[in-house]
């Protein structure tokens, strides 16, 4: 390997977590972005954000498990309706 880029490398390291963090804040960003619009009222937004709270928190079963209460509770039979094609222009 030649030893001509390793001082580049040297110049770049401090900057290396920097560079890493700020990758994973917009990916974050542009997960939550594509995930929250895809959904269609406040409601389901709401259960979206409180299972992604509960699973960076607790773990994956307890997000889920809060999840299918809140929606349960919330959404009631509404949930599982299949809903009516949108209309195309």
């Amino acid at each position: 390997m030649g030893g001509a880029s390793r001082p580049v490398l040297e110049l770049l390291r401090p900057v290396l977590p920097v560079a890493f963090s700020l990758t994973l804040i917009l990916t974050g960003f542009a997960c939550a972005y594509a995930a929250l619009s895809m959904l269609h009222d406040r409601v389901e937004r709401g259960v979206a954000v409180v299972i992604g709270m509960a699973i960076m928190v607790y773990s994956t079963t307890v997000g889920v498990l809060a999840g299918l209460a809140m929606t349960v509770a919330l959404l009631g039979r509404q949930a599982w309706k299949p809903s009516a094609p949108e209309a195309r222009e």
